[in-house]
């Protein structure tokens, strides 16, 4: 199969500017190559600070939903209200989080 990029560009920098773009490279999500085409074709690069702590907290929130569900499916939990409630305080917080990045 052959390469859709096969040309390469090798470029030097001091330890300072190395430091700068990977410090860069890794608050936008993209890896080393696809962050430095960007750069250099003129694209717009977002960067959503705090994206990994909203996506923890929403791995956590998801959690928790599928292990109440699982209990209710098994008949374990006849009433979720503090548990509903709980996890609906943390979906808002979440989502208050996200409101204000954006």
């Amino acid at each position: 199969m052959e390469r859709k990029r096969d040309k390469q560009i090798n470029i030097r920098l001091r330890s300072d500017e190395y430091l700068k773009v990977h410090n860069l490279m890794e608050k936008s999500d993209l890896c080393l190559s696809e962050y430095v085409r960007k750069c250099i074709l003129g694209k717009e690069i977002v960067t959503v600070y705090g994206i990994k702590e909203f996506l923890e907290g929403l791995n956590r929130i998801g959690n928790n939903l599928n292990q109440l569900t699982r209990k209710v499916n098994q008949g374990k939990i006849k009433e979720l209200g503090d548990d509903l409630a709980q996890i609906n305080h943390n979906l808002n917080t979440v989502f208050e989080k996200i409101l204000k990045t954006i």
